[in-house]
């Protein structure tokens, strides 16, 4: 008999009874008779599961972490579904189960694709000024929102609802939230405007400024 990986060898067996330890058994004939090649299958035979996530800026994916482990010969071996924060499992491209090999060589690949957020933008008040539009972004991209100010507005800063989120116009952060950041402005109150007055001319009917009021 020959033994292949992943089996233990346990003799040649004549009904229950093992009549030959060794894979190679002599004897000389003098019935007929069945002798039966006995394995056990091992259950420590490695097999390897990979866990793949998508990269920041591109669609291909890389390898994160790789799993080794056990199980008996020829079954089948199943991938444990695990939760990566901000990714998503993606069937379609995963090989979650398979044969244990007896040799070891069975793979098991699992991807998780980078999950998108989307990034908005909001003013408190659209005369005040403008700024960078909505987007959606991969998980971890880096984000640089920018506000101009309009003359006679002071800027406040990006909100996140009631939350300060930063104080200057320019906002470099990374995507790890559907969010909206609100630009937000004050209208000053010193802003200047001027009125002037005008008298009718005594000798046509034009008129001469007369007064001017800041």
């Amino acid at each position: 008999a020959t033994t292949n990986a992943g089996y233990t060898w346990l003799g040649w067996y004549n009904g229950e009874t093992c009549v030959c330890a060794t894979e190679e058994f002599t004897f000389k004939a003098e019935k007929d008779v069945t002798y039966t090649a006995t394995w056990l299958a091992n259950t420590d035979t490695k097999y390897t599961v990979n866990y793949y996530l998508q990269n920041l800026y591109d669609s291909n994916y890389t390898l994160h972490e790789t799993v080794e482990l056990t199980g008996e010969t020829d079954t089948t071996a199943a991938a444990e579904i695990k939760e990566y924060a901000h990714f998503t499992y993606n069937a379609s491209k995963s090989v979650i189960s398979g044969n244990i090999n007896g040799d070891g060589s069975r793979v098991l690949s699992v991807y998780y694709t980078r999950d998108k957020y989307v990034i908005s933008t909001a003013r408190n008040n659209t005369k005040a000024g403008t700024v960078t539009e909505s987007g959606a972004y991969k998980f971890d991209k880096q984000i640089t929102l920018t506000a101009t100010t309009n003359a006679g507005y002071t800027w406040l800063g990006w909100y996140d609802g009631e939350t300060l989120a930063c104080a200057t116009e320019e906002f470099t952060f990374k995507a790890e939230k559907n969010v909206t950041y609100t630009a937000t402005w004050s209208a000053n109150t010193d802003t200047k405007y001027t009125v002037n007055y005008y008298l009718q001319n005594l000798d046509d009917n034009n008129y001469t400024l007369h007064e001017s009021v800041e």
